[in-house]
């Protein structure tokens, strides 16, 4: 299965990704997914190695490798924030706090 994803990030129990319809209304299909395992780095490749084992490759904005699906995603989510004045890096970043904010400090 090949999906388009905006953010990818290392979680807590292992990987975690974002896919561009969740900018779509609710209700939708889910557009989180995370998976627990350990992560390795083959090239520009990551590897999940675990219970539900995965691939993450950059699509690099090109449907060149057969993935029209994973781009027309993928734009339309740079659009969405282009027509609101996201940032799309900014965007990534706040959707790594909402998914896993900083540890509270311990009190005392």
């Amino acid at each position: 299965m090949v999906r388009a994803a905006v953010a990818v990030f290392e979680s807590p129990a292992g990987l975690a990704w974002v896919e561009p319809h969740y900018i779509d209304e609710w209700p939708g299909p889910p557009a989180y997914h995370g998976f627990a395992g350990t992560l390795r780095r083959e090239g520009d490749t990551l590897v999940l190695d675990g219970p539900s084992p995965c691939v993450v490759r950059e699509a690099a904005g090109s449907d060149r490798r057969g993935y029209p699906q994973v781009v027309r995603g993928c734009r339309a989510w740079r659009a969405w924030c282009a027509e609101r004045g996201i940032d799309p890096e900014q965007e990534r970043a706040r959707l790594l706090y909402q998914e896993f904010p900083p540890p509270l400090p311990l009190s005392e």
